[in-house]
C-alpha cells in the first residue's frame, strides 16, 4: 500500500506540471484526454519498473532504460509525430 501511495503522489505531482502550464500560458493546451493518456503512460512505467525490479535478476537498469526509451518514443509520436503514423500529433 505504501508503494501505491508513493506512486500516486508522484503521478499527481507530474501531472501538476502541465496543469500549471495550462493555467499560466496559452502555449500549453492540454485536454482531459491528454491527462488521461499521460496518467496511463505513467502507470505503465511505474508498473513496468515494479515488474522489472521483481523479475529481472541482473540488468535492471538496462531494462528500465529500455522501458523509458520506448515510452518516450511513443509519447513523442503522440505529441509531435516523429514517425508519421496515423496516431501522430500536431
Amino acid at each position: 500500500m505504501q508503494k501505491f501511495v508513493k506512486y500516486a503522489i508522484i503521478l499527481f505531482g507530474l501531472l501538476l506540471i502541465p496543469f500549471a502550464g495550462t493555467l499560466l500560458s496559452n502555449e500549453v493546451n492540454w485536454s482531459g484526454f491528454d491527462y488521461l493518456i499521460a496518467s496511463i503512460f505513467l502507470i505503465i512505467i511505474f508498473t513496468g519498473i515494479e515488474v522489472i525490479n521483481k523479475y529481472a535478476a541482473g540488468k535492471k537498469l538496462i531494462w528500465i532504460l529500455i522501458l523509458g526509451l520506448v515510452m518516450l518514443l511513443v509519447w513523442l509520436e503522440l505529441a509531435v509525430g516523429i514517425f508519421d503514423t496515423p496516431f501522430a500529433g500536431s
